[in-house]
């Protein structure tokens, strides 16, 4: 293969093992992401005000981003993917960890929401899928 065409990982093996060993507590708010709950208040606010200038779209409506086909890159459990698909977005969330992509699944399942969770590396769903996506989150 010639070594322009070769594209390097962005996944780091460690990284991935640590998550998915705690892969079944993303939801549970008194473990190990109960940091990362309480932030997500304002990665959300942060993620919604930047989508509502982008695509010009009324912070004040129930679901703004209705219309909106949003990528979320390294979703672990879901959590900013399932108060992106309440506003109305159609989510794709991927990650490295099946695990981890198991809990999500689960998650959304248990409240009814619809979200497009795939074991996936970025650089391959690119690949496979340019141009699909209206915004990108990899937060």
């Amino acid at each position: 293969m010639n070594q322009k065409n070769v594209i390097a990982s962005t996944i780091d093996p460690e990284d991935v093992a640590r998550f998915s060993a705690v892969a079944a507590e993303w939801w549970d708010m008194q473990g190990p992401f109960a940091p990362l709950h309480k932030f997500t208040p304002v990665r959300l606010g942060l993620i919604r005000e930047w989508l509502s200038d982008h695509f010009v779209l009324s912070e004040a409506a129930g679901t703004p981003f209705n219309g909106l086909k949003l990528l979320d890159i390294g979703c672990g459990g879901g959590l900013i993917s399932e108060p992106l698909t309440r506003l109305g977005a159609t989510v794709t969330g991927i990650d490295a960890d099946a695990r981890t992509i198991g809990t999500a699944r689960l998650h959304a399942e248990q409240t009814g929401l619809e979200i497009d969770y795939r074991v996936s590396l970025a650089e391959d769903l690119a690949a496979e899928m340019p141009g699909a996506f209206d915004a990108v989150i990899a937060s």
